[in-house]
């Protein structure tokens, strides 16, 4: 269940299920910037849907999730609408090579990722 109630300025409560998110907006347009906007709630959640893919295949494959990280690229068009999201995985040096393609397709696996019609890639960059 999703509910969204006003609280103050540009600040929005949304319930989700039993959890409350907070948003806001930028000062510049009204907000107190005191939370994420809606906009940057959407890209966060599509980051950690593949996150939460990604440590799915960690665990099982015995790795130490303290290892790994992951930043989200996106790239507008002149509408201002994201054409292409790139997701940049920092991966152990000794991740086996052998695992890479596995991993990245684990990660298109997202359920976030499936409903996103834009353009999205995977890097993935080795820990020195």
């Amino acid at each position: 269940m999703l509910e969204a109630k006003y609280v103050d300025a540009k600040k929005v409560e949304v319930r989700v299920n039993n959890y409350i998110v907070h948003t806001d907006m930028p000062r510049e347009v009204g907000g107190d910037n005191s939370a994420p906007n809606p906009f940057e709630m959407f890209m966060a959640s599509f980051l950690a849907c593949q996150a939460v893919f990604a440590m799915a295949f960690v665990e099982k494959n015995n790795m130490k999730k303290e290892d790994f990280s992951f930043r989200a690229e996106p790239v507008f068009d002149d509408k201002g609408l994201i054409s292409k999201m790139t997701t940049i995985v920092k991966i152990p040096s000794d991740f086996p090579t052998e695992k890479e393609a596995t991993f990245i397709n684990v990660l298109k696996t997202c359920k976030v990722g499936k409903h996103i019609t834009f353009e999205k890639e995977i890097l993935l960059e080795r820990s020195l």
